[in-house]
């Protein structure tokens, strides 16, 4: 079935790890001018069971993704005089990237789903 594979797995829980980075992203930016805020940073990683390299598609069909979330203050980051560490030019860019993952993904979900449609449609006869 079209919304129980492996790739709409997959693009399930990229969407909410997505959704947390641009929360994380929005708060830093919002905060850009408070004085003494440190930047958040924010971390995800894929942790399918027991993949190691290649995944088996017959044993990744029962496997869900799941994405382990961090966040983390960045220390290492220039402090300006009021104690503030947000970098304003880098935080867009990154929610700039998080819009055209959003975008890719939804591209790929309109693709999948104009070619059930297609196939639900078609005359067999």
């Amino acid at each position: 079935m079209l919304f129980d594979s492996i790739d709409w797995r997959a693009m399930e829980s990229s969407f909410k790890a997505l959704s947390m980075k641009e929360q994380v992203i929005s708060q830093n930016l919002a905060n850009q001018d408070t004085p003494d805020y440190k930047q958040v940073e924010f971390n995800f990683k894929n942790v399918l069971a027991d993949a190691q390299g290649s995944v088996d598609v017959e044993k990744s069909k029962d496997m869900d993704y799941e994405f382990v979330a961090q966040t983390f203050t960045d220390t290492s980051r220039n402090i300006l005089i009021d104690g503030n560490s947000v970098d304003t030019d880098q935080q867009q860019l990154e929610l700039y990237n998080v819009y055209l993952q959003h975008s890719a993904m939804i591209t790929k979900m309109n693709g999948d789903f104009k070619r059930f449609s297609t196939v639900a449609t078609a005359n067999f006869s």
